[in-house]
């Protein structure tokens, strides 16, 4: 999977698990998660793809969490970088 495949497909899984969840988001969130992946996906070895794609999914997780305890109804770009901070540092994110 390429760079490009990668951040798509993580855009993708960020915000269906957002709209499952109940939340709208900005127009800029789910740039600011596949910018995560992003800046992730040169650190990927073939064999660590299982834990990396993990530890994406708690950041989304997290991210979903921190926004419920605010009382959020819409996901934003500081929504998405508290979830990381929560999680992190985790591979490939720290």
């Amino acid at each position: 999977m390429d760079i490009k495949e990668a951040k798509t497909a993580a855009k993708a899984i960020f915000l269906q698990a957002a709209s499952m969840s109940g939340f709208e988001v900005t127009d800029q969130s789910p740039s600011r998660f596949s910018d995560l992946v992003q800046e992730g996906f040169v650190k990927v070895g073939e064999k660590r793809k299982p834990e990396a794609v993990a530890n994406m999914l708690r950041v989304i997780a997290f991210t979903l969490e921190e926004a419920q305890k605010d009382k959020l109804t819409i996901l934003s770009e500081s929504s998405v970088d508290k979830g990381k901070k929560k999680v992190c540092p985790v591979y490939p994110f720290n």
